[in-house]
């Protein structure tokens, strides 16, 4: 028999915004609350290496980031009245074995 585990978080279970750099020799990360005004701008290029984080030459995620984290706060503000008939949760990927 094969069992499955499945994990489900809350939009309220969300209380930060992690960002990691993925250059190795640098790995710096900042991890903000979501509960205060986020500026996706001071995200733009890593604090320490100054490599791109949320801005390239010709992309940018600054708005994308902004508008996600505002939806997330919406999202939750929303839920907060409790006058649903539903309850919304975020399925979360397992844990990759270490076998």
């Amino acid at each position: 028999m094969t069992t499955q585990t499945k994990k489900f978080i809350t939009p309220e279970d969300v209380i930060g915004l992690r960002i990691k750099c993925s250059h190795s020799q640098c790995q710096a990360e900042i991890v903000l609350p979501i509960d205060k005004p986020l500026e996706a701008k001071n995200l733009a290029f890593c604090p320490i290496c100054r490599r791109p984080w949320l801005r390239e030459e010709h992309n940018s995620l600054e708005v994308a980031v902004d508008h996600a984290v505002q939806a997330l706060t919406n999202l939750k503000s929303g839920l907060k009245s409790g006058h649903w008939n539903f309850a919304l949760t975020l399925e979360i990927k397992p844990e990759e074995s270490a076998e």
